[in-house]
Parts: C-alpha cells; sequence; structure tokens
C-alpha cells in the first residue's frame, strides 16, 4: 500500500513519498525504498523556490499589461442644453354651468344627453304650462281684491288724517294768539327791568359808603375784641390790685366801652330801599302766559294723535300688501314666460350631467343638467414636489391628445401638495389650452411637454459619461493616456446632456464607454466619439 502526504513550506508545496511494504496474504516480501538524504533535498526546494518567484513576476507584469484598454471618449464642447419635462394630465373644461329648474311643472322634452354637444342657444328642455297658466290667473285676481281692499281703508284714512289736521290747525291758531300776548308783556317786563336797573344805579354811591362804613367798623369791633382778651390776659397773670392789674382793668372797661359805641353804630347804618318798579309781579305774570302758550306749542306741534298714529300703521301695513301682492301676481306671470321659454343653452360645450328625463315633474330650483364648456379647455397635471421651483407659472407647453397637437400655457400651480390616489404627495396643475377645437374628449388623456430650463453657449457633456457618489457627481477623463476622476459641478440637464458649470475645460476627454469596468490610475486609449450629438442646439 502506498500513502501521499503533502507538506506545505516557503509557500512550496513537496511531496515526500514513503512506501510502506507489507506482506499480502500471499506472504509476498516486498524490499522498501530508501528516502532521499537531506544534502539532496534541500537544494531541489531551493530550484523549486526560485522558479516560483520568476514565474510571478512573469505573469504579473503580463496582467498588468491587460489592463491598458481603448475606451470611447468625447470632448467637452460649447453647445447649448434644454431640459424638457414631460408628464400626462387629463382633458378638463375651465367653465361649466349647471342649469337649475325655475318653475315647477313637468318636463315635455328633455334634450340633454350626456356627451352631446351643444350651441349657445339650443332649446334643452320644454315645459307643460297649463298649471303655472292657471295660477297666474288666480293671482291677478286677488292682486285686484288687495288693491280694492287697500284703497278703501286709504280712504278712511285721509278722512281721520283731514279731522286731525283741521284739530292742529285751531291750535296753532291758539299758540299764535298767546305768542303775540307773550311778545307785549315782553315789553312791559323790559321796561320795568330798565326803571329798577336805574334806579339800584342811583342808590348805588350810598350803598357803597355803607360798604366802606361796615368794613372799618367791623375791624375796629375785632381789635377792640383782641385788646379786651389780651387786658384779661394781663389781669389773671398779675397781682390783684397791683399798678400792672389796675391799668389792665382801666384800659379794658375803656375798650368794653368803645365796643359798644361801635356796634350800635355799625347797626344803625341802613342801605336806601330801590323800588323795582313793579318787576316782580311783571315778571310772575310774563311767567304764566309763556307756560300757557308753551303747552298750545306743543299741542299744536305733536307728532301725530293716537287716532293718527293707527291710521299712519294701518296705512304702512296695507302699503306692505299691496306690494306683497303685486309681487306675488308679477311671479306666476313671470314663471309662465319662463316655462314657455323652456331652458336654452347660453354656451357653447358638451353635456356633462343630466339629472332628469321627459316626462318628469320638475321642482323649481333643482338641477336639471350640466354643460362643460369645449372653448375654455385646460389640462390637469400632477407635479412632483421636488420639480416645483424649476416649472413657472406661464410656460409654454405643447399638449399632443392623439394625434393632434395644441399649444398650451401653464396657468396655475397650486400652492399645497396633496396625496394622490397611490399616497404620493403631488402638486396641481393646469395647463390652458390656447388653440382648442371640437376634436378635443373631455376627461381624455393628453401628454404635456414644456421646455423648463435653457443655457446656451455653454460648456456640454454627453449624460452618458456623468457617474454620481455620495460626494456629488465627477467624470473619468483620459490625460496622458491615464484614466482620472474629475468633479465637476452641473447645470441645466437634459436626457442626453448636461451644462458643466466647473470642474472641466473644453476639450477635455471625457469617458463615454460603459462596456467595461473602469477605475482611477488605469492606462487607457482614448477612442473619440464620431457622433456631432453635442454639436449645436440640442433638439
Amino acid at each position: 500500500m502506498r500513502l501521499h502526504k503533502k507538506k506545505k513550506k516557503d509557500n512550496i508545496d513537496i511531496t515526500e513519498e514513503i512506501i510502506l511494504a507489507e506482506e499480502d496474504f500471499m506472504e509476498e516480501e516486498v524490499t522498501p525504498r530508501k528516502k532521499l538524504p537531506g544534502w539532496i533535498i534541500v537544494p531541489i526546494i531551493l530550484v523549486l523556490v526560485l522558479l516560483a518567484f520568476g514565474l510571478q513576476k512573469l505573469f504579473g507584469t503580463s496582467s498588468k499589461e491587460q489592463t491598458s484598454a481603448s475606451l470611447q471618449v468625447e470632448a467637452v464642447s460649447m453647445g447649448s442644453v434644454q431640459e424638457i419635462y414631460t408628464t400626462s394630465g387629463t382633458i378638463a373644461s375651465e367653465q361649466s354651468k349647471t342649469y337649475y329648474s325655475p318653475v315647477n311643472a313637468p318636463i315635455i322634452n328633455c334634450n340633454a344627453v350626456v356627451g352631446n354637444t351643444v350651441k349657445a342657444g339650443d332649446v334643452l328642455i320644454t315645459y307643460d304650462i297649463k298649471d303655472l297658466e292657471r295660477n297666474n290667473q288666480e293671482s291677478q285676481l286677488n292682486l285686484r281684491a288687495s288693491k280694492a281692499g287697500r284703497q278703501a281703508a286709504i280712504d278712511q284714512s285721509n278722512q281721520a288724517i283731514e279731522a286731525e289736521n283741521a284739530a292742529k290747525a285751531k291750535q296753532v291758531e291758539t299758540a299764535n294768539a298767546l305768542e303775540a300776548q307773550l311778545k307785549d308783556m315782553e315789553g312791559q317786563v323790559n321796561a320795568a327791568k330798565a326803571q329798577w336797573e336805574q334806579n339800584q344805579s342811583s342808590a348805588s354811591a350810598e350803598i357803597e359808603a355803607n360798604a366802606q362804613a361796615r368794613e372799618a367798623l367791623n375791624s375796629k369791633i375785632q381789635s377792640l375784641r383782641e385788646t379786651i382778651e389780651n387786658c384779661n390776659a394781663t389781669m389773671d397773670s398779675t397781682v390783684f390790685d397791683s399798678e400792672e392789674y389796675k391799668k389792665a382793668a382801666a384800659q379794658k372797661e375803656q375798650a368794653i366801652k368803645d365796643l359798644e359805641l361801635a356796634q350800635k353804630d355799625l347797626d344803625s347804618i341802613q342801605d336806601p330801599v330801590v323800588d323795582d318798579a313793579g318787576l316782580a309781579e311783571l315778571q310772575a305774570k310774563y311767567d304764566a302766559k309763556y307756560a300757557e302758550w308753551e303747552a298750545a306749542y306743543q299741542a299744536a306741534n305733536s307728532a301725530t294723535s293716537s287716532a293718527s298714529s293707527l291710521s299712519s300703521a294701518e296705512l304702512e301695513k296695507m302699503s306692505i300688501d299691496g306690494e306683497l301682492a303685486a309681487l306675488a301676481a308679477l311671479t306666476p306671470a313671470e314663471l309662465v314666460e319662463k316655462g314657455k321659454e323652456g331652458i336654452k343653452a347660453d354656451m357653447d360645450g358638451v353635456i356633462s350631467a343630466v339629472e332628469v328625463a321627459s316626462g318628469d315633474s320638475a321642482l323649481q330650483g333643482n338641477a336639471l343638467f350640466t354643460i362643460a364648456s369645449n372653448k375654455n379647455v385646460k389640462v390637469t397635471i400632477e407635479i412632483s414636489p421636488d420639480d416645483y421651483g424649476k416649472i413657472k407659472k406661464d410656460t409654454p407647453a405643447t399638449v399632443k391628445v392623439g394625434d393632434k397637437t395644441y399649444n398650451g400655457t401653464l396657468s396655475k400651480i397650486n400652492k399645497i401638495a396633496t396625496k394622490n390616489e397611490k399616497g404620493n404627495n403631488v402638486i396641481g396643475a393646469e395647463i390652458h389650452i390656447n388653440n382648442p377645437d371640437e376634436d378635443l374628449c373631455i376627461g381624455a388623456t393628453a401628454k404635456v411637454t414644456m421646455t423648463i430650463a435653457e443655457a446656451d453657449h455653454v460648456l456640454t457633456i454627453p449624460g452618458q459619461a456623468i457617474n454620481t457618489s455620495s460626494e456629488g457627481d465627477f467624470v473619468y477623463v483620459i490625460e496622458n493616456n491615464v484614466v482620472k476622476i474629475k468633479n465637476v459641478e452641473l447645470g441645466t440637464t437634459s436626457n442626453t446632456k448636461a451644462e458643466v458649470i466647473s470642474g472641466l475645460k473644453e476639450g477635455d476627454k471625457v469617458v463615454t464607454d460603459l462596456s467595461m469596468e473602469i477605475t482611477e490610475g488605469m492606462t487607457a486609449t482614448p477612442v473619440e466619439n464620431d457622433s456631432d450629438e453635442s454639436a449645436g442646439k440640442e433638439e
């Protein structure tokens, strides 16, 4: 039996063969082989190691040379870039109108059918007006009866007003007579007042002198009283019957005498009596006459008496009742005219909804049908919030419906994002169609294209050359047959091109090859792309 055992030494696999001889069942004897001595094995190992190292160097160089490859490149060039925004939307009318029944009447014919186009002036509803005409006749009779009853009440009110006016005239006459008497008495009062003022003026000098005398005497009396108080104080504080006491007592006695004389002089002063020339009596008579005139004047000029107030209220109520009766009569007449006219379309469009049918009874105020204008038409679209900053109002748009193309303008962008049926946040917008025609179908799907950004005479690179990492956008360029990474700042971007704001210069060779893995530092041979897609303005 032979066993093989592998050992690993210095990265070289050496196989040592060990031969074991055993006796088989036939008892044959085999002579075992001798092992090689160590002085032979060691040189062999060294030779194998050198051989392996040489092969590694040889194959390693060959592998590196194989990384050199031919890569498609395109030169950075000046050109134009347009960013085109495409989406789809739904054709909708910008103007719709729902028509309501002006009358309660049976419908004879309903010519409104959903989807049909109509013209302004088309009669879409006709009514049976027999009941309307009968109601109008009844209302006219009620109006005549109301007018007759109101006129009778007005006549009665006028008679009451005439009687009231006569009474007022009598009151005015009385008030005027009292006013004349009052004026005569006013003259007498004024004359008496003037005489009294003259008499008062004559006595004014004596009255003034008396006032001065009173003032002097009052001052003297006050001084004497102070003297008496001082004497009392001295007498209380000195020895009885002393010289000082006696002097104070004598001075007090004299002051008391002088005080009594001054008080008598003060009491004797009397102002002269001024004659009022009968002013008080005349003034009392004048006041009485004035009160009599004032009562008469108020009675003559009062707003209304109790009887006239009631007549005015009745007159106002009857006037209102008459107006209501006239309105009630006018409405049935107008309803008859409305019923005769039926319901006409007042705009061109498409019937979008119908609520009644021929033979139904229309109720006043209930909806009949709705017309959606096909002259004022829009496309409703949904914009991603990420694109909101790029899309501006009044941007021109191309709208394609089926095989027809229309011109449009972005007319409205909502200011709030909402969730659509898929649960995505979207911003609603509308595109007004500038040149609608009869082929447009409300509710149809439309494809919308808008140029939302454009850059002219700028550095451009093809879109397939752009790579993106967590640090931003970059491209591979070949310089001196070596691949390098250049970080770039991009501007306006289309499906095929991008504007380069910074990071590259005109003529740089950017790699557009997507057929193999590219790494920085690898050697490569640039192969110019013959396509002239980047030249000129992008279509």
